[in-house]
């Protein structure tokens, strides 16, 4: 069936006030308008709708568990609709193919964009003051890395990498199951592919700007025969990536510090950043650029990992803080392709090359979602709750929609002096 919604009879539930009706009424009426794949809704009075699209595409069925479901995505779109996750008010049998399913099918629910605007400006208001300044950069890190070296080592692999892995062909074609030591084979494939994109070599100076636990830095020291300066703002993270070198037995090759980007000095063969960049913000962007360019040694060259979102989205993502923003990362920033483009204009460093993984994010996301609620009650026995877990499982199943239906990419930049061939 497509079109209309299917009702069928079914358990009692809460008793709705105004306010969940018209939301009801008005979410349920949107989804008459999917076009891609079918969305199943069970309502908290027992009825229940198949919305049904005449193209193909993703299947979810959504329990709504609270009335108050629909009144929070009326006012807060996919954003309220995470927030209503976070407290248990509806559930999913997939909650990545329902989000999948709603990114598909946003040119068919625009119509119930405007509403969501008092929303989002207050959000907008509030983002504004997690601004990436010198002091605001420290505490939005904080907020995020420093929830502790604990919780991260529940759902990451032996390399304790947080960034997007790199898969063979096979693996990435069968889009199936991943074990943690395939996962930590494929970041280490992607440590070895910037490593050779950034031309390291035995004796040459690499700057790593956020080296996170050190992963990259250690495989650079002994796989490259490289000197590493790592820095970063999260203190959790460099004690962490110290122990990692000495325990290694490169500390003498490998340098951490608690710098900011901005205090960086030196000179320096390579330049190295793996998903930093998402924590700068717009308004530092030139200064971030500015800075790699001051510090790249002549004939040197930077490779830059970034998730970025498509530039006719870009204006409407800055006037409206996401999920990601409001719940996970404050502070948290994707640039587009020509945003960065116009920060490297005053630099004398273009882009070479670059590719899209965002495949391959899809499927590290996937195996850190399974991984953290196989981790339900170790992430229970550090303090943490059931709403903290269902915000984690949100945000992942978030990003890999995301990344699946190419909502954002994930972009490996190779950057080098213009000019130079």
């Amino acid at each position: 069936m497509s079109g209309g919604p299917a009702r069928v009879a079914g358990f009692g539930g809460l008793a709705p006030g105004m306010l969940d009706r018209l939301g009801r009424a008005v979410i349920l009426g949107s989804l008459r308008r999917l076009k891609k794949g079918c969305l199943r809704v069970r309502t908290p009075d027992g009825a229940a709708y198949r919305f049904g699209g005449v193209q193909p595409g993703p299947e979810a069925t959504i329990t709504v568990r609270h009335p108050r479901f629909f009144r929070q995505m009326l006012a807060d779109g996919e954003v309220g609709a995470g927030e209503a996750y976070i407290r248990g008010e509806w559930s999913a049998d997939s909650a990545m193919e329902a989000v999948r399913l709603g990114i598909l099918n946003r040119r068919f629910l625009r119509p119930i964009v405007p509403l969501l605007w008092p929303a989002a400006a207050a959000a907008w208001v509030a983002h504004k003051f997690r601004s990436n300044t010198v002091s605001g950069s420290r505490r939005n890190i904080h907020d995020h890395y420093d929830l502790g070296n604990e919780f991260f080592s529940l759902f990451l692999d032996p390399s304790m990498t947080y960034s997007c892995a790199y898969f063979d062909e096979e693996r990435l074609a069968a889009d199936a199951r991943v074990e943690m030591q395939a996962l930590e084979q494929a970041q280490l494939a992607k440590y070895r592919l910037l490593a050779t994109k950034a031309g390291l070599r035995p004796g040459s100076h690499v700057l790593e700007i956020g080296c996170g636990w050190g992963g990259f830095a250690e495989v650079a020291a002994s796989e490259f025969g490289c000197r590493v300066t790592g820095v970063t703002i999260s203190r959790k993270q460099a004690a962490y990536a110290r122990e990692r070198m000495a325990r290694a037995g490169l500390a003498d090759r490998v340098s951490i510090k608690v710098v900011d980007y901005r205090d960086i000095t030196g000179e320096y063969d390579s330049v190295v950043s793996i998903e930093m960049l998402e924590a700068v913000g717009h308004r530092f962007l030139p200064t971030y650029f500015r800075k790699c360019d001051e510090v790249l040694a002549p004939g040197g060259r930077a490779v830059i990992q970034v998730i970025t979102i498509p530039d006719n989205r870009y204006l409407r993502y800055r006037l409206r803080p996401d999920y990601i923003q409001r719940f996970i990362f404050p502070g948290a920033h994707l640039p587009s392709l020509g945003a960065l483009t116009r920060a490297l204009r005053p630099t004398a460093l273009g882009m070479r090359d670059r590719e899209d993984l965002a495949a391959h994010y899809a499927l590290t996301l996937a195996t850190w979602r399974r991984r953290l609620l196989e981790q339900r009650q170790s992430l229970f026995d550090l303090g943490f709750d059931e709403s903290f877990l269902r915000r984690w499982e949100f945000y992942f199943a978030y990003c890999e929609a995301a990344f699946r239906t190419r909502y954002v990419a994930d972009w490996q930049l190779v950057l080098e002096r213009r000019g130079m061939t």
